[in-house]
């Protein structure tokens, strides 16, 4: 696992926090293109979406238009089928994303950048714990 230290400044106290967090590293490349189950959760949001829209111009519009009163008796099943379908899609993207990850991960040479790394040495003072000038003397 690669371990990375991360330094935040705190002014109001005077003083530095370092946290050393460790945890997979491995990401997709920024030039991957997404899976297509993320591809398909965006016409179906946009369908959604779309639907609110219908029926709050329906509110507005003619209350003896075919498309009003359709809209009245079908909402709730129209909306609870196209919500469970936007949230199946993007679980199922997320679990199938992170599998291929993982099959990627186990796939790279243990030398990889990816990979795991080994941590940097530790002085084994905490950051902030005084004068850095006179641990350089002793």
């Amino acid at each position: 696992m690669r371990l990375r230290e991360i330094d935040y400044n705190l002014p109001s106290a005077g003083q530095r926090l370092s946290i050393v967090v460790a945890g997979p590293v491995l990401m997709k490349r920024s030039g991957t293109s997404p899976g297509i189950l993320f591809r398909l959760v965006v016409p179906v949001c946009a369908v959604f979406i779309m639907t609110i829209l219908a029926l709050i111009a329906s509110v507005f519009g003619n209350p003896q238009a075919p498309i009003s009163g359709w809209l009245d008796r079908h909402a709730g099943v129209l909306l609870t089928g196209e919500f469970l379908l936007t949230i199946v899609l993007i679980g199922l993207a997320m679990v199938v994303d992170r599998v291929q990850t993982l099959r990627q991960q186990r796939r790279l040479p243990s030398g990889s950048p990816d990979r795991d790394t080994k941590p940097e040495p530790d002085s084994g003072r905490p950051a902030g714990s005084g004068n850095e000038a006179e641990g350089k003397r002793s």
